[in-house]
């Protein structure tokens, strides 16, 4: 069952471990205390009470800055094992600080698991607010689908030194569940390079499709070959779509995401940002025939350095409930086309470029300079000619580094060489200032 938001997907957790009768098996990133952390505190007192076995696996550096050592001893002390993955201190110096565990699994009496994008804390469920609206997702398996992710959990546990209170057979499922199509979780890790199995199965999925691809991502730091395949699929007529946050939760990071913006765009890949706040799912649909759901970024750390999880999707149900979630994105989104890397400030009024020729006082996106500067000329140089051919009152540096020009709109994309302006998006009543969406030059 895919669910596509972290409330439906933490609540609907925390519900089937209210059912526990036999084990709690969880491992996640961050961990962090709050009022999502203080009802899985009581499930966990009554549970141990009950005698369940309760184990609980969360990242050093991810929860180290919001999980008190008391919090953790409360654990201890009520009967839920803990174990801590990859301790800062101990490595602080050394390459293996950067292995971190980035999976969410949670594991329920063998019968049902989660994974997802989101972690245990507040922000994730929106009980309080970080980047505007937390936008996560995350899917629950039943069955026989479910062994995979419990037995690398318990693979996981071992090696940091946990022991089993049975043999592993005890922990496997009970019985199947009615179900179409085919599921097939799978966890990667540094362990295994060079060889990545999500990234691989990223290629798969973008590399196989004839006609549509639909990506949610909150970074963008890819190699050549995932470049490549995503271009190359766009080139080749597939309907590629990047989906991304409006309100990133680490900026330079999505600086980095930007700087592959150019290249995609010129390959046809269409890029949207989430305006109302911070999208954080990782998934990937493609044809609607196959998709992926998990904890897997589109970047260099997911692939190589961080140890993963997912689940492939086949011919399920759940494919649908994924589209009509991502369809539900693109229409809350501002999209990004050819040139559009930065902002442009237009009146709210305005609804097409017939309405926007004539006017004065536009002010135009970073993409004018960068173009420009492609034609040999330099942001100065820009500025000293525009003010000689338009007689341009004034011209500001804005943000990301637009000009403010006092001159006609398509007068001046004519003058620096451009040909046309498909489209544009108009400010949002809130004052959001949304993009040019397309703008096309001459060579």
């Amino acid at each position: 069952v895919y669910l596509p938001t972290g409330e439906a997907y933490l609540e609907d957790m925390l519900e089937r471990m209210e059912q526990a009768e036999h084990f709690i098996f969880m491992e996640f990133y961050i961990m962090a205390e709050g009022q999502l952390w203080d009802r899985l505190m009581d499930i966990f007192r009554r549970k141990a009470g009950q005698g369940v076995e309760i184990k609980v696996l969360f990242d050093d550096f991810g929860s180290m800055m919001r999980m008190s050592e008391e919090a953790v001893e409360e654990l201890r002390r009520i009967g839920v094992e803990v174990l801590v993955f990859n301790p800062v201190h101990h490595y602080v110096n050394r390459l293996y600080f950067n292995y971190r565990d980035h999976r969410k699994i949670a594991c329920i009496d063998g019968d049902t698991a989660y994974t997802g994008g989101a972690n245990i804390a507040d922000e994730y469920a929106n009980l309080m607010e970080r980047f505007g609206y937390w936008k996560d997702d995350g899917i629950r398996l039943e069955g026989q689908a479910c062994w995979t992710l419990t037995r690398e959990f318990i693979y996981m546990w071992e090696r940091m030194g946990g022991a089993m209170h049975q043999e592993h057979d005890y922990y496997r499922p009970h019985g199947d569940a009615p179900g179409q199509g085919f599921v097939q979780p799978f966890v990667d890790g540094p362990d295994s390079n060079p060889i990545s199995s999500a990234e691989d199965a990223f290629l798969q999925l973008i590399g196989g499709a004839k006609h549509m691809v639909y990506i949610t991502s909150p970074y963008l730091a890819i190699d050549e070959s995932m470049e490549k395949a995503l271009c190359m699929a766009a080139g080749s007529g597939v309907d590629v779509r990047l989906m991304m946050p409006g309100i990133p939760d680490h900026k330079f990071a999505f600086m980095v995401a930007e700087s592959y913006f150019g290249e995609l765009l010129n390959h046809g890949v269409k890029i949207y940002r989430f305006t109302p706040g911070l999208l954080h799912g990782k998934t990937v649909l493609a044809d609607r025939e196959a998709a992926f759901v998990g904890s897997v970024n589109m970047d260099y750390r997911s692939f190589q350095l961080h140890f993963e999880c997912g689940t492939l999707l086949y011919g399920a149900p759940a494919l649908e409930t994924l589209l009509e979630d991502m369809d539900g994105i693109m229409e809350k989104s501002r999209s990004h086309l050819i040139g559009n890397l930065s902002v442009c400030a237009v009146p709210a009024q305005l609804t097409g470029l017939e309405q926007l020729q004539g006017r004065q006082g536009c002010t135009l996106s970073y993409c004018i300079c960068r173009t420009a500067q492609r034609k040999g000329y330099a942001a100065e140089a820009i500025r000293a000619v525009i003010a000689e051919l338009f007689n341009a009152e004034q011209m500001d540096f804005v943000q990301c580094g637009c000009f403010a020009f006092n001159i006609p709109s398509q007068q001046l994309l004519n003058k620096l060489g451009f040909t046309e302006l498909t489209r544009l998006h108009i400010p949002m009543p809130e004052g959001e200032v949304e993009t040019i969406e397309s703008i096309l030059w001459n060579n």
